[in-house]
């Protein structure tokens, strides 16, 4: 909420639940599973190769983000109480139609109700990929939808874009999913993956750290660098025991004090410029 002159005026907060960098990854690799899992069948089913079929796969928070064809083929997917959309531009959905009935050439004209069964039937594959990897209980059913391009009711969603070319028409079919839906799927797979990755720092106590002590430097002019003989003395800045800098890598973590101990150079330690539990010590999530 905002105050100003002119009185009180709200704006919209988003919610904290939309999806993330890290969803968007999950569902990047689902597209390459989908393919991996459909493509033979996808391609059977159209008498197409196997090696024109692509997915690709985003997150969509509005609907500008989505170029949709105002000629296609809409479908509706339901399962249960939740409902997805299929579309499909014309200009591929009337070869795709001729190549799934084993027609060598097609008409060009516009689809007939057996037409849009017909890519029902072929769509099978992906849906049931989907249900499967969503975890949906229902089986899923596949209609021609009576609403068009206007719908933006599912946004935010996951779209999956299936890339094919089919007598030499390339186009793409866009299926899209409510995030309300495969939100609980992709989150479940999402914190597997962090349990995966994720480093118990007590399994790391007994690696090697090596460290660097590295004492103060001084500043001589470059004439006098160049006529530096052995015996020479270079004073350095500090007198002693001067400041020593440790370092792990290229990282300061201490300072202290030089001497000796036990007939070894030592260095004792009069502060610590790094704390592993402090906020500078541990980079934040992104999601």
């Amino acid at each position: 909420m905002i105050r100003g002159s002119e009185g009180v005026r709200s704006f919209a907060i988003p919610a904290v639940d939309l999806p993330g960098r890290l969803d968007a990854a999950v569902v990047q690799s689902w597209a390459k599973r989908l393919i991996r899992d459909c493509a033979s069948e996808l391609a059977q089913r159209a008498g197409i190769e196997e090696r024109r079929i692509n997915c690709t796969a985003g997150i969509l928070s509005a609907p500008n983000q989505w170029q949709r064809p105002l000629d296609a083929a809409w479908f509706d997917v339901n399962c249960g109480d939740v409902c997805g959309r299929v579309v499909i531009p014309t200009s591929l959905a009337v070869p795709l139609v001729a190549a799934c009935l084993g027609y060598d050439t097609h008409s060009g004209g516009p689809l007939t109700p057996l037409d849009r069964q017909v890519l029902c039937v072929w769509l099978e594959p992906l849906i049931g990929w989907i249900q499967q990897a969503a975890g949906l209980p229902d089986e899923a059913a596949i209609a021609v939808s009576m609403s068009g391009p206007e719908d933006t009711t599912l946004l935010p969603a996951v779209m999956l874009s299936i890339s094919l070319a089919v007598e030499g028409v390339q186009g793409t079919c866009h299926i899209v999913a409510p995030w309300a839906v495969l939100r609980g799927p992709v989150r479940r797979e999402v914190n597997s993956k962090r349990q995966k990755t994720s480093v118990d720092l007590a399994l790391l106590g007994r690696l090697p750290v090596s460290l660097t002590a590295v004492i103060n430097g001084g500043v001589v002019a470059l004439g006098d660098s160049l006529e530096l003989e052995v015996g020479d003395i270079l004073a350095l800045d500090g007198g002693p025991p001067s400041s020593v800098e440790i370092r792990a890598g290229e990282r300061a973590v201490a300072a202290g004090r030089l001497g000796s101990q036990g007939g070894n150079w030592a260095v004792l330690v009069s502060e610590l410029q790094w704390q592993p539990d402090s906020p500078g010590g541990q980079e934040a999530s992104d999601d």
